[in-house]
């Protein structure tokens, strides 16, 4: 099971300066827009790609894929590879039943990057810069590439390592104590 903070995943409720400097960092000059989650009945949490396209084959459109931007306060910023239904008129929808409990993502499409079964990391950005930030992202980092191996391909259900796992975990609830007995 992959540790979370104590607190919600959620979506930023505007898109900030701070929001904005992300997006910039992964994509360049790309500006980040608001997409409706509408699960389809057919679609599996955390397989956005398969599920959106089964939503092509059913009902048209095409992949939009790029990054989900999530905002996680204190603790860090998020962008999360993920792939979203092109409707024929071009409207973006989320397809993939969420993760989260919002009804909406923050999504940075990515012009350049496709999705082709391997793994493709996420994006960790200490939430401001104070050690805690920086470890905290930096452990998600490793964290997330021992649960998803960059460039290899994804296997739903695949072991895990839990013995290079175990220590970040622990290292991380040690962050999560110490920022809540300085509060």
């Amino acid at each position: 099971m992959t540790p979370r903070p104590p607190v919600p995943v959620p979506t930023p409720k505007h898109i900030s300066k701070r929001v904005l400097a992300v997006c910039e960092q992964i994509i360049p000059r790309a500006r980040p827009t608001i997409v409706p989650c509408r699960p389809e009945p057919f679609a599996r949490a955390g397989e956005c790609h398969a599920s959106v396209a089964e939503k092509v084959k059913r009902d048209g459109g095409s992949v939009q894929h790029g990054w989900v931007i999530w905002e996680i306060p204190p603790w860090e910023f998020q962008a999360e590879f993920h792939a979203v239904w092109r409707s024929g008129d071009g409207s973006l929808v989320d397809v993939t039943p969420a993760l989260h409990s919002g009804n909406r993502v923050l999504f940075l499409p990515d012009p350049r990057r496709v999705y082709d079964g391997r793994n493709i990391p996420g994006v960790h950005y200490p939430y401001s810069d104070t050690a805690l930030c920086r470890e905290y992202a930096a452990l998600t980092t490793e964290q997330e590439r021992i649960l998803y191996p960059p460039g290899e391909m994804h296997v739903p259900g695949q072991a895990i390592n839990m013995e290079r796992l175990l220590p970040i975990t622990q290292r991380m609830q040690r962050l999560f104590n110490l920022a809540r007995s300085s509060q």
